[in-house]
């Protein structure tokens, strides 16, 4: 298995991690964590928005590369014929 079909597998939640990433950030801001805490959890708040954001993209980009070759595969096979005249089936042979 490629390493792009196993990207491919993946699944990744953006509303759910955005929400984590939202969650964190209302915690930071709370005044019963200690400054420590707080920054830490404003750090992890913004890599795993932008960590979601580049997953999100790759992926996106992976899916479309996929429809590309896809319908690339199918329109080489309509006009440039699939099977080299050997169809028969084919009444123009």
């Amino acid at each position: 298995m490629s390493v792009k079909d196993k990207i491919c597998r993946i699944t990744i939640s953006e509303k759910e991690n955005m929400d984590v990433a939202w969650l964190m950030s209302f915690a930071a801001e709370k005044s019963t964590v200690d400054p420590w805490t707080a920054k830490l959890l404003k750090r992890a708040s913004r890599l795993l928005r932008t960590t979601t954001g580049f997953c999100m993209t790759a992926m996106h980009h992976l899916e479309q590369v996929q429809k590309i070759s896809a319908e690339e595969k199918l329109l080489r096979a309509i006009f440039e014929g699939g099977n080299e005249g050997n169809d028969p089936d084919d009444e123009t042979d």
